[in-house]
């Protein structure tokens, strides 16, 4: 796993790293991110900056305290990660966290929670949370996260000191990849960030066979080219969320119909414009029915639009 700091955030940490050191860090923060910024990256970073027991002369992490291992451990008893389970943050997850938080920390002089998807807390888990907000104990930090444009509780919004986590340039996400995987070319890159979202994501990806991965899903879209459906639909069946990756296909296909390009993805050569626009509806109704009903037999559903992709030439006019 990547724990360094990417260089877009490094600004933002030396800010809230002062703060701290000042005693002028707020007890709670919100980051409201875009796709592909790494929060998670961030969030841990300043987790272990208010836990660590012996920071750097650049007021850092050490990583090498007794606090510092129990974090990498997942054991630390000061700190506390909340998230959704199944679609949403109930009240009675929000009041396990209230029974943590009024007690005192363990291993040092503060505490930690981590609320991701906070946009996700009911309305009454919301309100529970909010009365923790309104007096929270000394030196116990909670750090709210949410994607960019999702909704939350407008005074809990107003309790918490908001920033703003921009994703990376392409460029800077490229950057960074290559520095980390110099040995991974950089079409394979440029493949993984067009799929994924940003450069952290990716990395957790190629640590984990990612490069593999890549290379067996291209070559089934060519073999769905060329009508064999079965290496496309195990790759899905094994990992349901490389969906997306076939909806971004459809995408790249379609507008390849428009503005002839090189492109770095494998493409649908063998469908029409009109064709694609139909199985880009079909990708649409089928990734929201898959959300509203995820208990749903993934195969069965995802079978009417391979075989969509995979009609016979006789098919394919327009």
């Amino acid at each position: 796993m990547i724990t360094s700091l990417p260089p877009w955030q490094e600004r933002l940490v030396e800010q809230l790293s002062a703060q701290f050191a000042n005693h002028r860090l707020a007890q709670t923060l919100l980051f409201d991110y875009e796709k592909g910024a790494a929060v998670e990256t961030l969030s841990n970073y300043l987790v272990r900056l208010i836990l660590c027991q012996s920071h750097t002369a650049k007021y850092t992490p050490c990583g090498h305290c007794h606090s510092c291992h129990m974090l990498e451990s997942e054991s630390h008893s000061d700190f506390y990660s909340l998230a959704p389970k199944g679609q949403s943050i109930g009240v009675d997850d929000v009041r396990l966290l209230q029974d943590w938080s009024v007690q005192k920390p363990t291993h040092g002089h503060g505490k930690v929670a981590l609320i991701e998807q906070s946009h996700k807390l009911t309305p009454s888990a919301a309100n529970a949370l909010l009365k923790m907000l309104e007096e929270p104990k000394e030196n116990t930090y909670f750090i709210l996260l949410k994607p960019l444009q999702s909704s939350l509780l407008t005074t809990i919004i107003s309790r918490a000191q908001r920033w703003v986590i921009h994703s990376p340039s392409p460029t800077q996400a490229l950057d960074l990849l290559q520095q980390w995987y110099p040995d991974i070319h950089l079409e394979r890159l440029q493949l993984a960030l067009h799929w994924l979202d940003g450069p952290t994501e990716c990395a957790e990806f190629f640590n984990n066979n990612g490069e593999d991965e890549l290379s067996k899903f291209t070559q089934a879209v060519e073999g769905l080219n060329q009508h064999d459906i079965d290496p496309i639909a195990q790759q899905l069946e094994k990992s349901p969320d490389k969906l997306s990756w076939l909806g971004q296909i459809i995408i790249d296909s379609l507008q390849n119909h428009f503005h002839k390009r090189d492109h770095i993805c494998p493409l649908l050569t063998q469908l029409t414009q009109n064709q694609l626009i139909d199985a880009w509806q079909m990708f649409v109704q089928l990734r929201e029915k898959l959300a509203q009903h995820p208990a749903l037999n993934f195969s069965l559903q995802v079978y009417p639009l391979l075989s969509y992709l995979n009609q016979p030439e006789s098919n394919r006019a327009d």
